[in-house]
This record gives structure tokens, sequence and C-alpha cells, in this order.
């Protein structure tokens, strides 16, 4: 041990005693370790060298010298080195006994990084037993947990992971399944995916979903499965009757009704949501906020399914609950007017679509800066308003803004990635640029297949648009494969009410109409018309267009 770590050691040794983490310095000079190198001057005793570094910190309070280490961090980390020391005989019961006798300021902290040096040894025995006694205990093993788990990892037979996992629920608590879902947050947040495979993949092997938290941990583990097996789990847990329904029935169903969303199957969405919402109603406590949320999460898939009224109902009454609880700045208000900007965009309100992209932006860079995710959906949006609209240069320079957040912070194969390319492939149709249009929308194919398979909505959106430029480019012939191939995809997951059959109907049409075929081009073109009336109304652009192409028919 050098002279350095030897002062940072011993000090932190006689706060653990006095049970203060600011000592009197005068305290130190009489201790046979280190009082000499707290009593010289010289610029290079141990002493004088923390206090330059600012690893330790003097200050005067009722005319005495006090010293305390300067970052917290730094004197937990040593504690956990003094507190090593001291259980080395002792057992978790001892061990328990003794920490809840000292009150000290970082002792949670100090006792975590004990427990992260004792995973580092390989010893996991004692904070599975504190993972089981939770209590006031539960924080400071969360992090030592999700390092074992981390360092396990590291093995690719994945023996160690399934060790750790075996030993948690050897004697399964509660607190397990709490310590496991806060370790799977955090883990999502760090994107560290192929880790979370592994742990949920053992983990699972050990529990039934038989209450709202374990449940949630198998809803977690359903973005790691083929498109068919998401379908088959969730049909599963969405089946799940629980004897007693609480706060955790209610996030288990909003996850639910999120997964459902991902997949494109948004009726079943709407359904969990609404689940959801039903037990918050039967429950004798408040809760406001996940409330809220779940509120603007079912307008978001109503939205997805083309129902605009029912939305715009549900993303206002989000909003209102939002601003009269917790104020005008609450982060997911930026969130419901980029969703009502959506909404509007949709039905053709371009004035109204753009005020509440610009709330949206003045909010999120307001609450996030210009370099975060929510900031960046609210740049993609507005530039997809503007380029429907035809103003492509406004358009292009919101689309780059947005795709180089997503790219440095997720990467290549991430849904809002594909995003991207889907507006800048349409943007450069718009400009007549075929050939960059293919290879963006191609991009966006190659994600999408990856991420949720072909049979998706948005895969299938993305067929259609890739018919569009050939139908653009005069390929009349390639343009009709991939829009009956999209149409095949939609009627193999989609309601036969579905606002989008619409376009599928009107882009068969149009292309039978191209190749001269105008009685197949009639029978589409009528297919559509209703689905855009009970959609957009008799008087909308999308219904116009088609009764203008069947009155041309009608005049051949």
């Amino acid at each position: 041990m050098t002279s350095n770590h030897l002062l940072l050691y011993r000090l932190s040794e006689l706060m653990l005693q006095h049970e203060q983490h600011i000592l009197p310095v005068d305290l130190l000079f009489d201790d046979e370790q280190i009082g000499d190198f707290v009593k010289s001057i010289q610029i290079d005793s141990p002493y004088q060298q923390m206090l330059l570094e600012g690893v330790l910190t003097e200050n005067i309070r009722d005319e005495k010298l006090y010293v305390t280490f300067t970052v917290e961090g730094y004197f937990h980390y040593v504690l956990g080195e003094v507190l090593e020391a001291r259980f080395s005989n002792l057992t978790a019961n001892e061990i328990f006994e003794y920490i809840n006798k000292i009150n000290l300021t970082g002792l949670n902290e100090g006792f975590e990084q004990f427990l992260i040096r004792k995973v580092d040894s390989h010893e996991f025995d004692l904070l599975l037993w504190f993972v089981d006694f939770g209590g006031k205990f539960t924080n400071s093993t969360l992090v030592p947990l999700s390092h074992a788990f981390l360092n396990a990892s590291k093995d690719s037979t994945n023996q160690a992971i399934k060790s750790i996992a075996q030993s948690l629920f050897e004697t399964s608590s509660d607190n397990d399944i709490k310590l496991l879902l806060e370790i799977v947050s955090k883990l999502e947040k760090l994107q560290k995916s192929d880790i979370l495979r592994f742990i949920l993949k053992e983990v699972l092997n050990f529990i039934e979903p038989d209450t709202p938290k374990k449940a949630l941990l198998f809803v977690h583990s359903v973005k790691f499965l083929n498109a068919n097996e998401k379908v088959e789990k969730l049909e599963q847990l969405t089946a799940i009757n629980f004897p007693n329904y609480d706060k955790e029935a209610v996030v288990f169903f909003q996850n639910i009704g999120s997964e459902w969303n991902a997949l494109g199957t948004y009726n079943k969405s709407i359904l969990a949501y609404k689940k959801a919402l039903s037990i918050i109603d039967l429950l004798n406590e408040v809760h406001i906020e996940i409330s809220a949320e779940i509120t603007n999460n079912l307008g978001g898939a109503l939205l997805n399914e083309g129902k605009f009224e029912e939305s715009q109902i549900n993303f206002e009454k989000a909003l209102e609950i939002y601003i009269e609880n917790f104020g005008l700045e609450h982060e997911s208000i930026g969130k419901i007017y980029n969703n009502l900007g959506q909404l509007h965009h949709e039905k053709g309100d371009f004035n109204e679509a753009l005020n509440y992209y610009n709330k949206s932006i003045h909010l999120e860079e307001k609450t996030n800066g210009r370099h975060h995710p929510d900031t960046a959906i609210s740049y993609n949006n507005i530039a997809e308003l503007f380029s429907s609209n035809k103003k492509y240069a406004e358009a292009r320079l919101y689309f780059n803004k947005a795709i180089k957040i997503f790219r440095n912070i997720f990467g290549e194969y991430h849904k809002w990635t594909a995003t991207l390319y889907n507006n800048i492939a349409m943007l450069d149709l718009n400009l007549k640029d075929f050939k960059s249009s293919l290879e963006h929308n191609n991009k966006a194919l190659a994600i999408l297949e990856k991420l949720y398979g072909i049979k998706h909505p948005w895969y299938a959106s993305t067929i259609s648009n890739v018919g569009g430029v050939y139908q653009q480019s005069g390929d009349f012939e390639n343009a009709m494969v991939y829009f009956q191939k999209s149409l095949q995809i939609k009627l193999d997951i989609h309601e036969e009410d579905h606002p989008s059959f619409g376009f599928s109907y009107y882009n068969i049409g149009k292309c039978n109409a191209d190749l001269e075929n105008f009685e197949l081009a009639k029978i589409y073109y009528l297919k559509a018309l209703p689905i855009f009336i009970k959609t957009f109304g008799e008087i909308h652009t999308n219904t116009m267009r088609v009764k203008e192409k069947l009155e041309k028919l009608n005049e051949l």
C-alpha cells in the first residue's frame, strides 16, 4: 500500500469509526498511522499532495479546521476497501447487525462498493443474501448484481449467468424480481441488448409469469424473439388472469400494449392499454402520471389504427392531465404536442400540424437539448410535414438534423434510422431522384425485416413506397408487383376497414390505369372510395382524387 493509499484508507477507517464523513484535522495529528503525514507541511507529503490534487478538501467551521473527501465517489470506493477488511471473518447476519448500527453519510454507497469487490472475487453468496433481505439495502445491491451479470456475460457459454440466476432463485423473493426489472431497465437504456438477451434467457428458466412483476420480465424478453414467436408469446401473456390487480398489473398491461403496438397489431394494443386504464379505475390509489402516460399511448395506437377522433380525445385528455398536475414544461407535454401534430398532419391540416410541431420542438430543445432522441423525433416529423407540402428545402434541413442524431445515438439497425431512410426516400422521390429513393427505401427494408419481420405494417408501407418509385419512373409492371405485395401483407395483419387499404386499392387502381387496364382500375378505385370517405370525409383531397379518377374512367 502506497503512502497516499494508506492515508486515504486510514482516513476512511476513522470516518467509519467516528461516524463522520468530515473530521477535525487535529484528531488526525495523534494517529499512529497517518499523524506524521497530516502534520507535515512539505509539498511532497501524502497529505499535502492529496489536498493539491483535489482528492481532499480542508474547510474551517467554528474556528476549527476540518478535512473531507472532495469527491464523494472516491470516499465510497475507499470505504468499500475498509469494509472488506473489517467484514472478512463475519457472517451475513453479523455484517447486517454491524452496518445497521452505523449512522454515516455514504455508508450505503461504501457497502455497495464492498459488494462489488466481492463480486469481482467471484463471491456471490453475501450479495444474494442481502438481495433476499431487501429493505434499506436494496439500493446497495442493485449495482453489484448488475455488475455480476455483466461480468458473467463475458463467458460465451452462458454458464456463469445461469449459475447466478440459479443461486438468485434458490431462495426466491419479491425483491429478486424488483431488482431484475431495474437491471433490465438499466441495460435497455445502455443499449446492451446482447447481454440482456442472455440474462433473460437464463433467468426465465427459473420463474413462471404468475405475478405481474414476473410476467413483466417475460414481456421484456419478447423483443428478442422472431416475429412469429413474438405473437405467440404475447398471446400467452395477454391471456393471463392474475389473482390480484395492482399498480404492477397496470405496468404489465401497459408494456403488453407497447409490444403489440410495435408489432403493428394496433387493435390488441388498444385493448391492452384500455385494460391498464380500467385497472387504474378500480384501484383506491391515485396514479396520475401513469394514467396520463397510458392515455397518451392509447391515443397513439388509435391514431395508428386510423381512428382520428378517438385518438384526438385521448391526446387532449393526457395533455390536460399533465398541464393540470405538472405544469406546462413537463417532459411528456412535448411528446403529446408532437402526437397532435402527427394527428393533424394525417388529417391533412397543415397549419394546425405545424403549430403543434413547433410547440413540440420548442419544448424538446428547452428540456432535452438539441442532441436528444425526442428532439430528433420532432425534427423528423416537422420535416415530413414540410415534405408533404412541397417545402423540400426546409424538409431536407430537418431530416438531416434528425438522422445525424439517430445515427450517433442508435446506430444503423434501429427503428428511427429506418424512419429517416423512409422519409428521405420520399423526399428524393418528390425531387425525381429515383435511384436515391430506391437506395434509401431498400436500406429501410433491410432494417425493418431484421427488427420486425415482413408481416408488419411498416414493412408493408415501405414495400408500397418502392412501388411508388417504380410507378413514377414509368416502370408500371414492377410497380404493380410491389403494390400487390404490400396489399397482401396488409390483408394478413389488418382488419378489413383499416385506412391503409384505401391507399393500396388506389395505387393498384392507378397502376392498372397506367397499364390501360381500365376495368380493373375502376374496380380498385371503387374499393378505395368508401374507405377514404369513412376515414377522411367526402371533400378531403384523397377522396376527391378518387372521384376524379372514376369520372375520367366513366368518360372513356
